[in-house]
């Protein structure tokens, strides 16, 4: 059994709690620190030590393995740095940080002292990407282009851009990790155009609620990327990858998934409503590997999976810099200009 802690129990902290309940998985949900006392006697309900911060959890002289860290971003430094001071492996929210030498040292920190550091870059673990990932080549021959669309059903809550971060370090950054992992390569570029014309609250950030990006790999595949905050019909995930022998397509999840034939034509479900069910196997299969990485480092072995390390965050986090500079400046960035 792998005891954590939760460090912060907002709404993705609660998907994790979700997924370590509904996925019978061996850890234990010991502690959880947040300010908000409404959340501190949600968490209450799991059975768990409640605390009102960070530093108090800490000093609790509890016996814990690991912190997961679901803070708000400005904190995600902060919290992970005292988890690794305190000897937990930790699991952190998107992103590990706004800044690329702060990525750094975290990983080197957690290099030092042989802990688990990973960053929860989820749609990894995603039966349908795994499975299109699996078929790429075999199917597709050499990779020329991937299309990767990214929809919300609808804008985030008042408040939300200012404390997340820019779109691009919020909600594209996970397709930044993905069209890496998908075609097993690093960006070297990036070309952004985006647009704010909905989103109330990011406008009044000077952010964009829609953006399209063209990411360069280093051995020359072209990743098209195309993000909206919001949607008519539910949210909206979609990857197609194109290849000299054929093209693969990984498709929306419908609730119900049939569609309707009938004297007016016919009826496509709606899409699923937001990530917490379209991406819900995927938390659990998530934490089902960090817990495995912590009995593996236990045993003085590497881990062999598919977890985004720092070094993935580091990239991911570069691409969404310099698609912010791209955006600005109106021109090509590369992540050699992103340090």
């Amino acid at each position: 059994m792998t005891d954590i802690a939760l460090l912060g129990f907002g709404r993705i902290a609660q998907v994790h709690a979700k997924a370590i309940a509904s996925g019978n998985l061996p850890i234990n949900v010991r502690a959880v620190a947040d300010a908000n006392p409404d959340a501190r006697a949600a968490a209450a309900q799991l059975g768990a030590k409640t605390f009102e911060s960070v530093d108090e959890l800490l000093s609790a002289g509890l016996e814990l393995d690991a912190a997961l860290v679901a803070s708000s971003t400005p904190f995600h430094v902060e919290h992970t740095t005292l988890a690794l001071d305190a000897g937990l492996h930790v699991l952190c929210e998107k992103p590990l940080s706004e800044d690329v030498q702060e990525v750094r040292h975290l990983t080197e920190l957690a290099a030092e002292k042989g802990l688990v550091l990973r960053t929860a870059f989820n749609r990894r673990f995603d039966p349908l990407f795994r499975d299109l990932k699996s078929r790429i080549g075999t199917e597709t021959g050499p990779v020329r282009s991937v299309h990767i669309i990214s929809r919300d059903p609808f804008p985030p809550p008042p408040g939300y851009p200012r404390s997340a971060g820019s779109m691009l370090r919020d909600m594209t950054i996970h397709d930044f990790d993905t069209a890496r992992y998908l075609v097993d390569d690093d960006i070297v570029a990036v070309t952004a155009r985006g647009t704010g014309t909905f989103d109330t609250d990011a406008l009044a950030v000077g952010d964009t609620d829609t953006v399209f990006l063209i990411l360069e790999m280093a051995r020359g595949t072209l990743i098209g990327i195309d993000n909206c905050r919001a949607t008519s019909y539910g949210f909206d995930q979609r990857i197609e990858v194109h290849g000299e022998a054929g093209t693969l397509h990984a498709g929306n999840e419908a609730l119900p998934q049939a569609t309707r034939i009938g004297a007016a034509g016919f009826t496509t479900p709606r899409l699923v409503d937001f990530f917490p069910t379209r991406y819900a196997q995927s938390y659990i299969d998530q934490l089902s590997s960090f817990g495995n990485a912590i009995a593996a480092a236990k045993a003085g072995a590497a881990p062999d999976d598919i977890a985004a390390d720092g070094r993935d965050a580091l990239q991911a986090l570069q691409a969404a810099l310099a698609g912010w500079r791209s955006i600005v400046e109106g021109r090509r960035v590369t992540l050699e200009e992103v340090e």
